[in-house]
């Protein structure tokens, strides 16, 4: 296991009724990043953070947290792990302090200047004498988080954490994820739906499909892909013209009408290319009114390998 792992999978299977749900999954999930779990409903995504802390068995293969086996040292293991399975247990007519005492309570060694220092942490120091059903759902997901946090874990699990957050809730609450990660050096493993959120939040990604693994890559890396061609639309004066021009001159570049409202070409290639399509434009009398790149989303992306008939390649890079 590697110095940086904070959790590795190896060939973790899940067989159930004879129907295999997860199918050997192979990946490190390091300290101190934020992790996704992405795939459609069905991939297998909950079913692999159950068997990450322990609450269903292993068929094959094998979980370590921070080298602990979750298989045969699970006590020693899921001390190093908190989580929030979906939405955050919580007593709604006990205070946020009470809450967090009662879940202290739980763990030997968890000081009263503990709960302060997670409470702070998450911004619920003021409101820490309230009762939590006077909590908005943010605060109680922050609320469930600092629980989650009470016993110093090097591993912070959230299934879908923005779960009934509007916008405002699911910023602030990323905010926090951040610098959990950073601050703490906590690497946070989140499953969502929301892929714009996940977009924004996440460091690396796993792509699970029918139980399988596709990609686990640097999310930039992921979207952009390993090549330097980009996909760029000129917006010019003379469609008909331009296109002629750079289907002469760039002869193996393919070239078509724009897709939006912009009135101009698309083109695909690389940075240096662009620049010299643009200066042959303007030779030949050509008015480049713009130059748009048009990069892909996490959802582009993740439509792009997970639509139609679902084939699925391994990678456990």
């Amino acid at each position: 296991m590697s110095s940086k792992s904070a959790v590795q999978l190896i060939n973790v299977t899940k067989r159930i009724s004879g129907k295999t749900i997860v199918d050997h999954l192979t990946f490190d999930i390091n300290r101190g990043e934020i992790f996704g779990l992405l795939g459609p409903n069905g991939a297998g995504k909950t079913t692999t953070i159950r068997m990450l802390v322990g609450l269903i068995s292993i068929t094959e293969g094998e979980i370590f947290i921070q080298g602990k086996s979750i298989s045969s040292d699970y006590m020693v293991a899921v001390q190093h792990v908190g989580a929030i399975v979906e939405n955050p247990e919580l007593y709604p007519f006990l205070t946020g302090y009470q809450n967090l005492v009662h879940f202290a309570n739980m763990t030997p060694g968890v000081s009263k200047e503990r709960i302060q220092e997670v409470a702070a942490l998450v911004n619920l120091d003021q409101r820490l004498k309230d009762k939590v059903k006077t909590y908005s759902l943010g605060m109680k997901q922050r609320l469930g988080i600092a629980q989650a946090l009470l016993h110093k874990p090097s591993i912070l699990i959230l299934d879908e954490p923005t779960n009934g957050l509007d916008p405002a809730g699911i910023r602030e609450l990323r905010e926090y994820i951040r610098r959990l990660s950073q601050e703490e050096n906590v690497a946070v493993i989140v499953s969502s739906h929301l892929l714009a959120e996940m977009e924004l939040m996440c460091d690396r990604i796993a792509v699970i499909n029918l139980g399988k693994l596709i990609e686990v890559k640097n999310l930039k890396e992921f979207i952009l892909g390993n090549g330097d061609d980009v996909t760029t639309i000129f917006e010019v004066d003379n469609f008909i013209k331009a296109k002629a021009i750079i289907t002469a001159t760039f002869s193996e570049i393919p070239v078509s009408e724009a897709k939006n409202d912009i009135d101009g070409l698309e083109v695909r290639a690389s940075k240096k290319t662009i620049a010299l399509i643009n200066s042959e434009l303007n030779r030949k009398g050509i008015n480049v009114y713009g130059i748009y790149s048009q990069k892909k989303s996490l959802e582009d992306k993740f439509l792009e390998i997970t639509r139609g008939d679902h084939h699925v390649k391994t990678n456990s890079k």
